[in-house]
């Protein structure tokens, strides 16, 4: 069996998850994982609250950051990793983007009206913690409203991309994202690019200055892994992984299952930044 030393895709309540930082700190140590990255949707409001956690336990932490960026009305998310959360560019690149998403929360609310779902907009954001709209508080709200029965149907009816309750992202570009975290002392990989069918597109990000790709999620089926596997070798990226996790019951079994093994890590680690 394979043994996960590290796991560089969590998320916490300062973006979509459920957990605190000291919460999810807690979950790790119970899977027995050494390196743990919290990479919340574009705030590192976790990182210090996480890092001050850690202290005097066996977990070390890398500082991280899932960035937001939109391309060819696709959407890249960039993992960067060991990023300076005080770098002041990314600060303000951060904050200009939590305010677009919360327009755009805005806007997907108004046209959910259009479709006989009224929410009320000021108690999602006092239900978010972090303070960081994305659809899945949307989908919460319409469940508990009784709209829809759990948050796979509010995105099957309403919420997923090209529907018309759906208000298109004006994020950063992936290049320029790129530049950013590396800019900020990071490390860029790119979010499972299998689930998110980005996988013709790794040759340009590349050129762009990406340096790793997530080759281990749990949205990547085996063959998915062998062909990101691939390109990494034939494009000169740093496999990285992780499981992706919300700290949701639901999805606790793929939390200590799916990330880097200790060589694995150490070559990332290793890498030029």
């Amino acid at each position: 069996m394979t043994v996960i030393h590290a796991d560089l895709h969590t998320h916490t309540h300062h973006s979509d998850g459920v957990l605190s930082p000291a919460e999810l700190l807690a979950r790790a140590i119970e899977v027995d994982l050494r390196v743990l990255s919290v990479t919340d949707h574009d705030t590192t409001d976790a990182v210090e609250p996480l890092t001050l956690a850690a202290e005097n336990t066996s977990v070390a932490i890398v500082p991280g950051v899932e960035l937001s960026t939109t391309w060819e009305k696709k959407e890249v998310h960039l993992l960067g990793y060991w990023i300076d959360p005080a770098y002041e560019p990314l600060i303000e690149a951060l904050a200009k983007i939590r305010g677009e998403r919360f327009t755009r929360a805005e806007k997907i609310v108004d046209r959910l009206k259009d479709q006989q779902i009224t929410l009320d907009l000021d108690a999602i954001r006092e239900a978010t913690p972090g303070g960081l709209i994305g659809r899945p508080h949307i989908a919460d709200a319409m469940v508990d409203g009784g709209y829809v029965p759990d948050r796979n149907a509010a995105f099957d009816g309403y919420l997923a991309d090209g529907l018309p309750a759906v208000s298109p992202k004006n994020f950063l570009t992936p290049q320029e994202g790129i530049a950013l975290l590396r800019e900020a002392g990071g490390f860029v990989s790119v979010a499972h690019p299998g689930a998110t069918r980005i996988l013709s597109d790794l040759e340009i990000l590349s050129a762009w200055g990406l340096q790793g790709v997530e080759v281990w999620h749990p949205h990547h089926a085996y063959g998915v892994v062998q062909k990101l596997s691939a390109a990494a070798d034939d494009l000169g990226l740093v496999p990285t992984g992780g499981s992706d996790y919300h700290g949701f019951d639901g999805n606790r079994t793929v939390f200590g299952r799916f990330g880097l093994t200790e060589e694995r890590y150490y070559a990332l680690a290793d890498a030029p930044r």
